[in-house]
């Protein structure tokens, strides 16, 4: 008996784990989405968290997740990505989180999207 490849529950789809695998890890770095509590949604490398002081992240190589849609959740943004019409904006080399709150490694499906995305921009 073959497994399944994605199952749907109440009008959601999982992905099986082996075929949605986790984006490739960058100078040990891992791509994430990081959620704070005040500054908003970011998504790029992970360089440190909690190292020098609890719930501070340096993030390199990332972009604030304005408004997205096309995910109900920050845990399908890591899996799935947004849709195109999201506001993603530009890419910034370095950036330094405080009062983190969440950190999700994002799939390598997820992690392409956001690196080729065109920046928002007002």
């Amino acid at each position: 008996m073959s497994k399944p490849q994605v199952i749907s529950i109440d009008g959601v789809d999982y992905v099986r784990a082996d075929k949605n695998p986790a984006a490739k890890e960058v100078d040990g770095m891992k791509y994430c989405v990081v959620r704070t509590y005040s500054a908003g949604v970011h998504i790029g490398y992970v360089e440190e968290f909690g190292v020098k002081y609890p719930q501070h992240a340096k993030l390199r190589n990332s972009r604030r997740l304005h408004q997205w849609s096309g995910a109900a959740s920050l845990s399908q943004v890591a899996m799935d990505g947004v849709d195109p019409n999201s506001r993603i904006a530009m890419t910034v080399p370095e950036q330094h989180l405080t009062d983190v709150i969440e950190v999700i490694p994002c799939s390598e499906k997820s992690a392409e999207f956001f690196k080729g995305a065109k920046s928002w921009k007002n």
